[in-house]
């Protein structure tokens, strides 16, 4: 089963909330790659009263342990197994499911290898690096029999699932131009200086499938971002939530026939970074043409309020 939505009890099978539940009856949850964004899902997890988080992951030792004390103070004081490695995750039986936060470019592997060793996946977005990654993990859920959960946000608010049923009603008329925005600011991207890597710390697992290229510290500390190696840049990191999110109001459609693109490095040209701070696409579906403007650069948006997004009021 693969499954296109964001973080819903129903979709990892967990028990009816309100009721207390033995540690014999909690789904055991593993995190792999203890960052900011996998440290806020999971934690949400844990503070359920049906879900413990069992194990986590990272292969920075430092923040492998801070995370695992956050953890703890999550759930009660039960303190998560430490692992610097995931084989060691996926070699624990007790693990039912993992959260797989690491860098882009590792999402796909990680989670094709959690399917390989029996466990179910919620994967943040991009759940792959590329189209024929994507593929190979929708093969890898279906193979093993799997429940693969992508991390886009907002399709389970209230709101969203309005405007789905007001487009459906038919009382906007047909749809034929559907235009999505992702107009953030943004400055030049710099490396600096390298730095040394953090004690313990194994660069090349790190690089994983991407090519091999001297340790950087701006680029372990979220500067990854800009480099085609490891992300598809903004449109990637925070575009696809507004592209998921179209494509979701508008019923979820088919694959469109045709795609094209224009933009580049233009507005920071010269900066160390390789992803574009502007660019235009323009998808063809049927019925309907939808069109992305992104840029890194105006500063026209901002995100909307954290206690609108994770709860049911509405914008």
């Amino acid at each position: 089963m693969f499954l296109k939505s964001g973080l819903a009890a129903s979709a990892l099978g967990f028990p009816a909330l309100g009721q207390v539940r033995g540690a014999n009856d909690r789904v055991q949850v593993a995190l792999i790659g203890c960052g900011g964004r996998g440290t806020q899902v999971t934690a949400s997890l844990a503070r359920r009263s049906d879900v413990e988080c069992s194990q986590v992951c990272d292969i920075h030792e430092e923040r492998l342990v801070r995370i695992a004390d956050h953890m703890a103070q999550e759930q009660g004081g039960r303190k998560p197994l430490l692992a610097r490695r995931m084989e060691e995750v996926f070699a624990n039986k007790g693990v039912d499911a993992v959260v797989v936060a690491t860098p882009d470019h590792w999402h796909t592997p990680a989670a094709i290898l959690a399917c390989q060793a029996g466990k179910d996946v919620y994967v943040e977005k991009p759940f792959s690096h590329n189209i024929w990654e994507g593929r190979k993990l929708v093969e890898a859920a279906r193979k093993y029999k799997r429940i693969v959960q992508v991390g886009t946000q907002n399709r389970s608010a209230p709101y969203n699932h309005a405007a789905r049923e007001y487009i459906r009603s038919g009382r906007l008329g047909d749809v034929r131009l559907v235009k999505v925005f992702n107009l953030k600011g943004g400055g030049p991207f710099h490396l600096g200086t390298s730095g040394s890597p953090p004690k313990g710390f194994s660069w090349k697992t790190w690089l994983g499938p991407a090519k091999a290229r001297p340790y950087h510290s701006r680029i372990f500390h979220a500067g990854w971002h800009y480099f085609w190696d490891y992300s598809g840049g903004d449109l990637a990191d925070c575009g696809i939530h507004q592209l998921d999110l179209a494509l979701m109001v508008m019923g979820d459609p088919a694959a469109p026939a045709a795609v094209s693109a224009s933009g580049g490095r233009i507005q920071h040209r010269g900066d160390d970074a390789e992803v574009p701070d502007v660019e235009i696409l323009q998808y063809d579906y049927p019925g309907f043409v939808m069109t992305f403007e992104h840029s890194h650069f105006a500063g026209a948006m901002s995100k909307i309020n954290g206690s609108i997004r994770s709860s049911d009021k509405f914008p």
